[in-house]
């Protein structure tokens, strides 16, 4: 029987989800959190991007992945001041995304990728992936911010308008790329330049 594709966790059966693990597919897992994004953009920015992005490469490349469902909440203590952001202490956050690695691990999958759009979570989710592969040295599991390949930073610099500090949360970066996934969501009226010297990007 053949799949329909992109192929998503969620809607398999458990013999399904055994045959894709059969079929050496990199599990997908998008992560994020939930948290202010200036007054113009959503609080799922980021969630939003992660699940996005990695929503096209399973269309891409529907005969190499599984895509699963988006980890929404994420380590964000520092955002706590403004309202709409959830914050998951960090052991928890840390042990949550192990626990998700690991039961992939145990169901057969080999090869497993956590995409993360949230830059406090990194950290995290990088130790997550270590330790899925500490407890199965069968699995390559790993973790990348999708901000940080060498192809992302040179895209950024042909294409950025905004001069330095304008790389920042939720500033040109975040919002065109919200723009691109749905326009309708962004309130570009309600858009305030926030800058500050401190800004490295």
């Amino acid at each position: 029987m053949a799949w329909t594709e992109p192929l998503l966790y969620e809607r398999l059966t458990w013999p399904e989800v055994r045959r894709a693990a059969s079929e050496d597919r990199v599990a997908l897992i998008p992560v994020a959190t939930l948290e202010d994004h200036g007054p113009h953009l959503p609080i799922d920015a980021d969630l939003r991007i992660a699940a996005e992005l990695c929503r096209r490469v399973a269309e891409a490349m529907p005969s190499e992945t599984v895509l699963l469902p988006a980890i929404p909440h994420g380590y964000s203590p520092h955002h706590m001041d403004f309202p709409g952001a959830i914050t998951i202490g960090w052991d928890t956050f840390t042990r949550y995304c192990t626990d998700v690695g690991t039961s992939l691990a145990h169901h057969g999958f080999k090869r497993m990728l956590y995409v993360n759009g949230h830059g406090s979570n990194q950290n995290l989710v990088e130790m997550a992936a270590r330790l899925v592969g500490l407890e199965y040295s069968d699995v390559l599991s790993a973790a990348c911010f999708y901000l940080q390949t060498p192809e992302a930073v040179r895209t950024i610099a042909e294409v950025r308008e905004s001069s330095r500090g304008g790389m920042g949360h939720a500033c040109e970066l975040e919002t065109s790329i919200y723009l691109e996934i749905d326009p309708d969501a962004v309130e570009m009226e309600k858009a305030v330049d926030e800058r500050s010297s401190t800004e490295a990007r």
